[in-house]
């Protein structure tokens, strides 16, 4: 029971995580970004903000869409 608890805990920290970090991109200009949508996760951090608009540089390496093309 107690390890159904932690779970269920575990999963909603998670769930609270990608929702704040969806509502971190809703001010962005889509159309700047390849593909017309934002990295799905803000967390790395070697990227300057300018790489994510130039779309010459890779998006994150774990962007969760693998449509996105490798230039």
């Amino acid at each position: 029971m107690k390890l159904l608890f932690i779970f269920i805990l575990i999963s909603l920290l998670f769930i609270a995580d990608i929702i704040t970090t969806q509502n971190n991109f809703l001010n962005a200009d889509y159309n700047h970004f390849p593909k017309g949508h934002p990295p799905l996760h803000n967390k790395v951090g070697n990227f300057k903000d300018s790489d994510y608009f130039n779309p010459k540089h890779h998006p994150p390496r774990h962007n969760i869409h693998k449509n996105v093309p490798k230039n």
